[in-house]
């Protein structure tokens, strides 16, 4: 019942242990390996492939300690367009860069994926990665990895692109320097966690 989306760019030894483990934890899932036009697949071990155009970084989030690029369009496309292509009931997307440790998600997943709440969007419970989670901030959710009905999971990432505004950090200017959240080393007005949920 699980189609598992692997988004984003190829690296060939990352890439091939997250199939891997895919493969080892799910051994009957649909694998849609959803990457980018021209990349280097040869050798990998997908049921589905899905070639997107790079639409390229937007905006960047920080500045310091490294300029740290905002790829958010890019993980909207390439998670979104593998959707697309599952053919299961259930999605799991996880980056080209992680590997499963194991399958106990799912037997969390049966216990609370189908309590509901009075406001929710979804039919059943979206799960998401606790460690990218933080409390800080409203509409912050991970997006390493998420996991839901296929329906539920193409209505999250079924979302506008960001504004690609590369050169007009919000934060650098001067009309919205004291619009910062303080103590958070940011230049873009919303990180990519905060632009899927707020744009979901």
């Amino acid at each position: 019942d699980i189609s598992v989306v692997v988004q984003g760019a190829i690296d060939k030894e990352n890439t091939v242990s997250c199939i891997a483990s895919v493969r080892k934890y799910l051994p009957q899932a649909e694998i849609v390996l959803s990457t980018w036009k021209g990349s280097n697949i040869v050798g990998l071990d997908y049921d589905i492939l899905v070639e997107n155009n790079d639409p390229g970084s937007s905006d960047l989030i920080r500045l310091y300690p490294f300029e740290h690029q905002n790829n958010i369009n890019r993980q909207i496309i390439s998670t979104r367009n593998g959707i697309l292509k599952c053919s299961r009931k259930y999605v799991l997307k996880l980056r080209t860069d992680m590997i499963l440790k194991g399958n106990r998600l799912l037997k969390y997943y049966d216990l609370f994926g189908q309590i509901k709440t009075r406001n929710t969007i979804f039919k059943q419970r979206i799960a998401v990665n606790a460690a990218t989670t933080p409390d800080i901030s409203l509409f912050n959710v991970g997006d390493w990895w998420s996991f839901g009905l296929k329906e539920d999971m193409l209505m999250l990432w079924d979302i506008p692109l960001y504004p690609d505004k590369r050169g007009g950090e919000y934060f650098l200017k001067k009309e919205n320097t004291n619009k910062k959240p303080q103590n958070i080393n940011i230049v873009c007005r919303f990180i990519p966690e905060i632009w899927i949920i707020y744009s979901c």
